[in-house]
């Protein structure tokens, strides 16, 4: 009768005491080296014996209840006699059992697969689950969250704001005022905020509210081209890309608070991640599509559907110099320039919108007056 090697712990001390392992017809023989010397039998009847809990190169196997005695192996050969002595027994917990027929080796790339499996699940499943939950989450609350950022984020005299911009009251006005002019066949209560911020940049937030840089407004030459880029982010609200978007940036604390059903706990999550949407960017499906349903409000508007090449080329022509924020949030590929060539042809009935062109002649001249201001203000200092 084959005997093991083995490291015994009482459960009593923190004392460990090497021994050996003889495996009896009805019970464990356990014989131990105490400190003074002598040796000590202890019998652990098959009935009370725990299944292994695999550690590497070392089996575990604990006795009895609490505090239990546990008893550690390092010997690969225990288990093929523990199956021939005791066939009608099982010593091993069935998820370890193959690894550890296997050895050590094959149990870390066990591990190693599980682990990167996990990753794989965190980065690409949840968000496209976390995407997926976005499109349940009723208008009314999306409206509501979409208010609470716009507060958080844009209103003056918000000093908790970590953005702290400026909205230029008047261009707001004479923006509206053009998005109002157009038909974007929605429900979603649309509003533009002009913030007086020099970068080429737009973003859309969830329930309705458009934040569009004076920067890129400086840039936009036609009012075609403003309807492109109007049409293009009202899309991101209308098709809830700006909430998929958050959504997906924090998949991971959404799916614990989804799980706890902490329905207070998404919100709170959305809100607090809120401040990143000017800088998430969007997939190149989500920017085809605002693209084509941007052509199809100017087709639908009857305005000449060239503005959004007009506007790709002013994004292209800026980049040359310095990449528009615009850019790093809304890529601007050959993909989307070729679909605006091959597309616009399409669209034959086009109207004058004198009215457009009165409110952007406006916008236009605004800007203008502003300029004049800021140049005699720095002239002045």
């Amino acid at each position: 009768m084959k005997t093991f090697d083995i490291t015994y712990f009482d459960g009593k001390t923190s004392g460990a005491y090497q021994g050996t392992l003889t495996l009896a017809y009805a019970h464990w023989d356990i014989r131990i080296v105490l400190a003074d010397g002598a040796i000590k039998s202890i019998h652990w009847p098959l009935k009370d014996i725990q299944p292994s809990e695999f550690m590497g190169d070392t089996n575990t196997f604990k006795y009895g209840d609490f505090p239990q005695e546990t008893l550690e192996c390092t010997d690969p050969a225990l288990d093929e006699a523990l199956r021939e002595t005791y066939p009608y027994l099982n010593f091993f917990k069935k998820e370890y059992y193959w690894a550890i027929k296997k050895g050590t080796g094959t149990f870390l790339l066990i591990i190693g697969f599980i682990i990167a499996l996990g990753w794989g699940v965190y980065q690409y499943i949840l968000p496209e689950i976390a995407a997926v939950a976005a499109m349940t989450v009723p208008q009314k609350t999306e409206i509501s969250w979409g208010e609470t950022m716009y507060h958080n984020m844009i209103e003056e005299n918000n000093e908790q704001s970590p953005l702290q911009y400026t909205v230029d009251d008047s261009l707001s006005v004479l923006a509206n005022q053009f998005l109002h002019k157009i038909d974007f066949k929605t429900n979603y209560p649309l509003h533009i905020t002009i913030v007086k911020e020099e970068q080429v940049n737009a973003f859309a937030l969830p329930g309705g509210h458009i934040v569009v840089f004076s920067g890129i407004l400086k840039k936009v030459k036609t009012k075609e081209a403003f309807v492109a880029l109007l049409g293009h982010e009202a899309t991101h609200v209308i098709n809830r890309h700006s909430l998929k978007n958050i959504f997906k940036s924090v998949a991971g604390y959404l799916f614990v608070a989804f799980f706890t059903n902490d329905i207070n706990g998404v919100s709170a999550i959305v809100l607090d991640n809120a401040n990143n949407l000017s800088n998430l960017g969007y997939s190149r499906k989500l920017e085809a599509e605002a693209d084509a349903n941007a052509l199809t409000i100017m087709e639908n508007n009857k305005v000449n559907p060239n503005g959004l090449l007009h506007l790709f080329e002013t994004l292209q022509g800026d980049s040359k110099f310095a990449p528009p924020a615009l850019l790093s949030t809304h890529p601007l590929t050959e993909e989307r320039i070729t679909f605006a060539q091959q597309h616009i042809h399409q669209v034959k009935n086009i109207a004058e919108h004198k009215d457009l062109e009165i409110i952007w002649k406006q916008i236009q001249s605004q800007l203008k007056k502003e300029n004049t201001l800021q140049k005699k203000g720095k002239s002045a200092k």
